[in-house]
């Protein structure tokens, strides 16, 4: 059996999976339940506010829980005055010592051991020493698909607004929405080989200047070749190339742009579509149409972005790279590649914009936003599609991503709905 873990603890405490009839603390209280608070996902004690009648009189307060009692001094509590306010120590094994606060009291223990069900450990054992890469793969089939499907529509609401949290201190250093969305743009159009090399020419070409020359597409493209190095050493016979090397020249002079530090721009083992030169001068196309990127956080705006044909200067229709001419291809903006925009960066930006003008309905914005896409096609979806859960849509598929990466990995399963059913049904 392998060792128990708290999170078994706090699951077992606010589910009352456990012989509540008769509770008395370590000390021979008699101890009455009363209400056993509200989990707390943050720093301090475990469970807030909770309500215990110890003797003849009633407690509000904290109460934390831990496996051993000892482990109260390991993690320094007698020390913090934030845990002042406990008013219950929980235990699944106690000890004789007292538990003391940092003001000088005491603080009531009730230990758990003798009142928890067997099945329930060997259910929590099974879950957590799984080598499945879903572990409770071989046993989802019997949750209710309600709460399987409810579970995993939250969790693309909390995907949604964990990266927006990561985007909330690059706004308040930049204070300016559109420059944070022409570089998560950039960014995501830089695909996973040029993520950070496209980012990087974004930070280095500002928004405001692509702006300047929003009607001049050749200058356009001089500023982000330029700017990423794709136009150094380019004094070939291409008049096309000649001629946006020197307006870079120019634009280099006049912005005083620095170049000393190379961005790594790679071609290396990428499809022809997805070639650096391609991606960004669809990334003008882009601004080209939308000049005001926070438009794109609105619903009629990003209908209208999925229905626009973005498309690239005539020169990319017959190039990949520079100088090297090939069969005339339409190379707009495909639709795929709209999607992966609009999952990963605008409705994410979308949730971080609302959020902080003070709006609500940030679930619905999320729901409204990606039910409309086709669901995403990948390794995970494909996983969970082998086990009966089948996303619908970009919403779902979203939850099922998170699902994996940040419950399933990490051996989450007692603080996923799906686990809790599933404990909550055993034996």
């Amino acid at each position: 059996m392998s060792p128990i873990q708290e999170d078994f603890l706090h699951f077992i405490w606010r589910t009352l999976r456990f012989n509540v009839t008769h509770l008395t603390t370590t000390c021979g209280q008699q101890l009455q339940l009363i209400h056993p608070g509200t989990w707390n996902h943050n720093q301090g004690p475990d469970f807030l506010d909770g309500n215990v009648m110890i003797g003849e009189v009633r407690w509000r307060g904290h109460i934390e829980l831990h496996i051993h009692s000892n482990e109260w001094y390991h993690h320094k509590h007698h020390n913090d005055p934030n845990y002042n306010n406990v008013v219950l120590h929980v235990v699944l094994y106690g000890s004789e010592k007292p538990i003391i606060r940092e003001d000088g009291t005491s603080i009531p223990e009730l230990e758990l051991n003798g009142r928890i069900a067997p099945y329930l450990f060997e259910a929590y054992h099974d879950l957590v020493t799984s080598s499945q890469m879903i572990p409770c793969a071989s046993l989802i089939e019997t949750v209710n698909p309600f709460h399987l499907y409810r579970w995993i529509d939250r969790l693309a609401i909390e995907r949604i607004a964990t990266k927006a949290t990561v985007l909330k201190d690059r706004i308040e250093e930049l204070n300016d929405w559109d420059q944070l969305i022409w570089e998560e743009l950039a960014a995501m159009m830089g695909g996973t080989v040029n993520k950070e090399a496209f980012r990087q020419v974004a930070m280095r070409v500002p928004y405001k200047w692509m702006t300047i020359y929003r009607e001049k597409p050749l200058w356009l493209e001089a500023l982000l070749y330029g700017a990423s190095g794709l136009l150094d050493g380019k004094i070939g016979s291409d008049s096309y190339v000649k001629e946006l090397a020197s307006i870079w020249i120019f634009l280099q002079k006049k912005h005083q742009i620095t170049t000393e530090s190379k961005i790594p721009v790679r071609f290396s083992r990428m499809r022809p579509a997805s070639m650096p030169t391609i991606r960004l001068a669809q990334l003008i196309g882009l601004i080209r149409i939308f000049p005001r990127l926070t438009q794109l956080l609105l619903p009629e705006y990003r209908l209208r972005f999925m229905q626009e044909e973005i498309d690239v200067s005539p020169y990319w229709h017959t190039h990949y790279i520079f100088e090297r001419e090939t069969a005339f291809t339409h190379k707009f903006l495909g639709k795929a590649q709209k999607n992966i925009l609009v999952i990963n960066v605008l409705i994410p930006l979308a949730y971080l914009y609302h959020q902080a003008h003070g709006k609500t309905a940030l679930a619905e914005l999320v729901e409204n936003g990606l039910s409309t896409i086709p669901v995403e096609k990948n390794k995970i979806t494909r996983l969970f599609d082998t086990w009966g859960i089948s996303a619908k849509n970009a919403a779902q598929s979203q939850g099922v991503i998170q699902l994996k990466k940040h419950y399933c990995d990490k051996k989450r399963c007692l603080e996923c709905e799906i686990g809790y059913q599933l404990l909550k049904k055993s034996g």
